[in-house]
């Protein structure tokens, strides 16, 4: 069993003290098997065991716990003080272990890592939109008792006849447009069964 310290400082409030939402995790190096496999680290309780306040409003915040084996611990801060607790932050094993990586969560929004992605997935587009974003790849597409097989040529919006003869009524409707091996064909998106991308790199 050894001892593992953690000590950092950090700007305070020091009429509340500090509230806890970023997460760092602190692995210790894995433990090793008789087979030679790596054995899993487990969560290790490290609590503050040292606190003190600086009338400047910075505050340094010592852990201290034991760990044996391979142990990780999380270390909970505010998002707003991650630049502090970088430049600050020490970790080490006074029982000669060694610390093997510090990690921390990003913390994009959901729509920036949404615009990351080769489908600009944020505001929950809907279909056709999505479509016209992957214009030119191939997909494959079930309309009744046909399949529909050819690259996106684009898409537009058509008048269509819905209803029986006394109810008839007109609506607009979005048409897929796709370039086939015997020419252009138009789909309406409402009689659409499946619709399955072919092109590898949008899938992914």
């Amino acid at each position: 069993m050894r001892r593992i310290s953690l000590a950092l400082t950090a700007a305070v409030l020091l009429a509340v003290g500090p509230s806890f939402y970023g997460q760092a995790a602190l692995p210790a190096r894995g433990a090793t098997a008789g087979n030679g496999t790596v054995v899993a680290a487990k969560p290790a309780d490290v609590p503050v065991t040292r606190v003190v306040l600086f009338s400047s409003g910075v505050g340094y915040f010592e852990h201290n716990g034991a760990v044996s084996g391979a142990a990780t611990s999380d270390l909970r801060f505010e998002t707003a003080q991650i630049n502090d607790v970088l430049k600050s932050l020490v970790v080490y094993d006074r029982g000669g272990g060694q610390v093997s990586s510090i990690t921390y969560p990003a913390n994009d929004p959901v729509n920036r890592t949404l615009r990351s992605f080769e489908v600009n997935l944020s505001g929950d587009p809907p279909l056709a939109e999505v479509l016209k974003q992957i214009r030119g790849a191939q997909v494959s597409v079930n309309v009744a008792d046909e399949t529909v097989k050819g690259s996106i040529l684009g898409l537009e919006q058509k008048d269509r006849v819905v209803g029986r003869a006394d109810a008839e009524k007109v609506m607009r409707a979005w048409m897929l447009n796709i370039i086939t091996d015997s020419g252009i064909r138009s789909v309406s998106l409402d009689d659409v069964r499946k619709l399955e991308i072919l092109d590898e790199k949008i899938k992914k």
